[in-house]
């Protein structure tokens, strides 16, 4: 990142191609870094990727909405929650303090949004824009406030 962005308080943003790409991201920012924060339910990958087994410590932040079953995703993390590298918290990042959650971080990884096309517009139009707008521009001025200069989205 240049130092104008630097001084006008911006961060660097990584816009992965995929999920894959992401979280390989996690992987790359493990090397020198302590902490990385994963907003989303993609947590389960970012274990897979070897992020955790490597030795960073990673924050999966999670909604837990009713888009998905909530046991199925319970499931997927049971893993996880056995691996002493892995926090999960349970938060909505349209209206819970995200900056209490960064704490340490290094590295954060934006994957959470509400999906579904179909969905997307009429009734659904509030609850997307909730949370693919709102909660990615709250992520984006929390990393800013914490000092965190590296977002992967």
């Amino acid at each position: 990142m240049g130092e104008a962005a630097a001084a006008e308080g911006l961060v660097e943003v990584d816009a992965g191609g995929g999920d894959a790409a992401q979280l390989a991201s996690v992987g790359r920012a493990g090397e020198g870094h302590g902490v990385s924060v994963v907003v989303g339910a993609k947590t389960l990958e970012a274990a897979r990727a070897g992020v955790v087994a490597e030795g960073v410590e990673v924050v999966g932040i999670d909604a837990f909405t009713d888009f998905y079953d909530r046991p199925a995703k319970e499931h997927n993390l049971r893993v996880l929650a056995t691996n002493p590298a892995f926090r999960l918290i349970e938060a909505d990042l349209r209206t819970d303090d995200v900056d209490a959650h960064l704490e340490g971080a290094d590295v954060i990884v934006h994957l959470a949004a509400q999906p579904g096309v179909r969905d997307s517009w009429g009734r659904g139009f509030e609850v997307y824009v909730g949370h693919n707008v709102l909660a990615t521009q709250r992520v984006l001025d929390a990393a800013v406030r914490t000092g965190i200069d590296r977002v992967v989205y």
